[in-house]
Formats: C-alpha cells, structure tokens, sequence
C-alpha cells in the first residue's frame, strides 16, 4: 500500500496545526505557579505573582504584576516583607545560556518593603541561603524606580 501526497499533508497537518493552536492561545501567566514555587523555594517564604508577562529577544523582559513576598514563619503575616505592583526585569539570554545570570536593568513601580527584626534578633530580610554559598551572584546593571502607571 503507497501513500498518496494527500495522506502525507494529514501527518503534517496533524502535527503543525496544534502546536499553531498552542502558539496562538498561549498566555506567559500559564507558568505562574511554576514562577511562584521556584522564588518560594528559593526565598523560603511564599511568594504570588498576579501576571506574567515576558518578551522573547537577545535581551529577554520579564514583566511581573502583584508581586508579593510574604514574611517568614515566626512574623506576623501583615504588612509583607514586600509588595511590588510592578516589576521589570531585563534579562541577557547569551550569558543565561551559560548559566550565568545578568541583568541588564530592573524597575520597580512603587515597592514597599516592610523590614522588621524580632525581639529573638530574627530578621525577616535575612534569608537563609546554602551552605557554600548558592553559586555566582547575577550582576545587575541599573535598578529604577518608575512612576506608578496610569
């Protein structure tokens, strides 16, 4: 039995069109919880993001609305450690592909940050990092404050 070019047309359409399908109705704020478990692990404390946004190129953007980090156990949970209703990231891909993090520039819309240290001497700005160290430190370019958007 041969395949006529027809039936070779349905294979590949069969494929494409479903990742075509994915490509347009993909949202970035799919990966939220993804996002969220990685910073809370890496925080030690729970951090939400209410939307997501990233623009692919040499230099990626990230755009996190409604971000909030929350206090360590052992503080109270109000007001947060930090509350963020913007935040900019310019990330450079060729260096993250070799594992190393630069980031060319961050804004900030309005953060606050609520720095409080119990009567223990506990700290809730103090994070506790990996013995040896948690590997080579991003280098960051310039960090701004922007105006709050309208």
């Amino acid at each position: 039995m041969t395949r006529t070019p027809i039936s070779r047309w349905w294979w590949v359409a069969a494929l494409v069109l479903p990742l075509a399908v994915l490509l347009l109705l993909f949202r970035w704020d799919w990966l939220i919880p993804l996002a969220e478990a990685r910073a809370s692990a890496a925080l030690g404390r729970p951090v939400t993001i209410q939307h997501l946004l990233v623009r692919l190129g040499r230099v990626v953007t990230l755009r996190v609305e409604g971000l909030h980090i929350a206090n360590p156990a052992g503080f109270e949970p109000d007001p947060p450690l930090a509350l963020v209703p913007r935040l900019d990231m310019e990330v450079a891909l060729r260096p993250l592909l070799h594992g190393h993090l630069v980031l060319p520039g961050v804004a900030l819309e309005q953060p606050a940050l609520a720095l409080r240290q119990g009567a223990d001497g506990k700290a809730n700005f103090l994070f506790d990092l990996p013995a040896g160290g948690g590997g080579q430190s991003p280098a960051i370019g310039r960090i701004m404050a922007m105006a709050m958007a309208r």
